[in-house]
């Protein structure tokens, strides 16, 4: 071959597989500069001057992965991610095991030396063609002798991963010789093959045995966790009402806000508590929807009512289920399951959901004041979503793991209460800490603005990503919830031993007020709960990143906490008690 037709072969390869994945739905790409993606740097330049594809640089791959992530969570659609070949791919990994654990759609693409330079030591060449592992939903290799048509196919193959049965991180590494431009070349405008969203067929009757079991509960509760697919609000809703069965909605779910009153649990961390009358809350039907829910109470009493009859519902067919407890495995959409389950079911009576009410509302009443009365995070988390609801469209919220979700937990309000819905994101697939920065990049880039809770060790972990949302202009406000180190270490038995603070807790020294100054964010130091809503809107209505620094003591923090949960409790008891519900 002459370096002509090398060259053209590979534009002509790089542009069929950028193109099939525009024609598949994806609007967004994030890329780090390197010299063997030239052909799709080139492609992809191509779509965003046709207006196709939003084209975002961002310089350190673990970065421009999460902000990837945010893309696919904000738009809904396969982010395209590509690099340069060597190590830069392995960067990409933990934003794919989170993608992959909470349904994100990234296309990761990775550029590749050609098979005669693999295995005899050329400069930036490693094996790449499993580099992620069982972290991605498919892994296609095409050779840089691949044609254009070879290259389509597989790549409409790995875009169908992606986006179904539910969405999910796919592999493409793909081989360029050099030259991999040449001037006479001109980058065609990328051609593709159409792709159709693989979309859930109706969900069969249930098993004889199955109806037969479902028929005699009479005492159901619906759990549904983070990460839920889209059309479930509506569908959880539905199935609810077909049951009589009361919903506890993780903070995390996105649901509460959708939710009726007389539907929604929110303080199941304190209901569920092992008590003397949590008995009166025991269903005889579980049915599961979501991610594993946040809090520890819920997943252990998950596990205790072991006589619970527990269907579990997941459309990408994996089963979220580490107690075992799953009696039937639905591998379909909420939607889907409804009709077969309200069919095979009796409502329950209404007394059930009536004692699940009165806990929950006096539970609610009484955690309320106790979280909003004091110095400490959940304090300032109440206060950041009441200025957010307060807006007419409120900005997506991005909300970290650790301490900030379960914090969340407690604050999230139902239906009815006044104010907007929030639309929320969180990473509760693998749970991690990092990452955080830079996924609510992506989500501010996508929406035109986003929010982000967190804690300070969270922050530090992701500072590099401060300095990309400075770069690309992201209006993107950060709350860091400043308290000194890990504080959900201390809610763990190894809070007692010598060794905790210097390696489990961790506190850091630096500043990070500076820290933000010198990424070039503005920095606004919050003395109390009442300037976090002027704070927030001020920073709305500028550019680029805002950093919002809340200042908290650990120790009062994890009184609050418990303060808020022990009073909850408490009242529940007392509801329940006059009811006649606690034998």
């Amino acid at each position: 071959m002459t370096p002509r037709t090398i060259a053209d072969a590979g534009a002509a390869r790089a542009g069929a597989i950028l193109g099939t994945l525009v024609a598949a739905g994806a609007t967004y790409a994030v890329l780090s500069p390197g010299s063997r993606s030239t052909p799709l740097v080139l492609a992809a330049s191509a779509l965003a001057r046709a207006g196709k594809l939003t084209l975002h640089v961002v310089l350190d791959e673990r970065v421009a992965a999460f902000v990837a992530l945010g893309l696919a969570r904000a738009s809904g659609q396969p982010c395209l991610l590509f690099c340069t070949s060597g190590s830069a791919g392995a960067h990409y990994l933990p934003a794919l095991v989170e993608a992959n654990a909470s349904d994100g759609a990234i296309v990761a693409i990775t550029a590749d030396r050609p098979a005669r330079l693999q295995g005899v030591g050329a400069a930036q060449t490693v094996s790449q063609g499993q580099l992620y592992g069982a972290h991605v939903r498919e892994s296609v290799n095409i050779g840089a002798d691949s044609d254009a048509a070879h290259a389509r196919a597989l790549t409409a193959m790995a875009v169908l991963r992606a986006l179904g049965p539910t969405l999910g991180p796919v592999h493409i590494n793909v081989a360029f010789e050099e030259p991999l431009w040449l001037p006479e070349v001109e980058a065609p405008l990328p051609t593709s093959v159409a792709v159709v969203r693989p979309l859930p067929g109706p969900c069969p009757a249930l098993p004889s045995e199955v109806a037969a079991r479902l028929r005699e509960c009479q005492r159901p509760v619906i759990v549904a966790g983070a990460h839920l697919q889209k059309g479930d609000h509506d569908a959880i809703t539905a199935l609810a009402l077909a049951l009589g069965a009361p919903v506890i909605a993780d903070g995390a779910s996105g649901l509460r806000e959708h939710l009726s009153p007389e539907l929604v649990v929110t303080t199941a961390e304190a209901l569920l508590r092992p008590s003397a009358w949590r008995d009166a809350l025991t269903p005889d039907l579980v049915v599961r929807v979501g991610r594993i829910p946040t809090t520890r109470t819920v997943v252990e009493w998950l596990a205790a009512v072991k006589d619970a009859f527990t269907v579990l519902i997941d459309a990408s067919g994996r089963l979220y289920d580490p107690a075992g407890a799953a009696d039937v495995f639905m591998a379909t959409t909420v939607a889907a399951a409804t009709p077969a389950l309200a069919a095979a079911s009796t409502p329950a009576p209404r007394a059930w959901s009536q004692r699940w009410a009165a806990a929950e509302l006096s539970a609610r009443r009484a955690m309320t004041p106790v979280v909003s009365a004091t110095h400490w995070g959940g304090a300032f988390t109440l206060a950041l979503v009441t200025a957010l609801r307060e807006r007419a469209a409120p900005p997506p919220l991005f909300v970290a793991s650790s301490m900030a979700v379960r914090e969340l937990d407690l604050v999230i309000p139902v239906r009815g209460e006044p104010g907007s819905p929030i639309p929320l994101h969180v990473s509760r697939g693998a749970n991690g800490i990092d990452g955080n920065i830079a996924t609510a990049t992506g989500l501010a880039l996508a929406a035109g603005g986003a929010v982000a809770l967190l804690g300070d060790l969270a922050f530090r972990h992701d500072i590099g990503a401060l300095l990309t949302a400075r770069e690309l202009g992201a209006r993107l406000v950060l709350l860091v919830i400043d308290n000194g180190g890990g504080g959900i270490f201390e809610y763990l038995p190894i809070a007692a031993h010598d060794d905790f603070t210097p390696y489990f807790l961790t506190p850091q020294q630096s500043d990070i007020a500076a820290i933000a100054r010198g990424a070039g964010a503005r920095v606004i130091e919050l003395e109390s709960t009442a300037a976090v809503a002027s704070a927030v809107n001020e920073a709305l209505s500028g550019a680029g990143p805002t950093v919002l620094v809340a200042r908290t003591d650990r120790a009062d923090s994890v009184a609050c906490y418990r303060a808020a949960l022990t009073a909850g409790a408490s009242a529940a008891e007392a509801a329940l008690t006059t009811m006649g519900g606690a034998q």
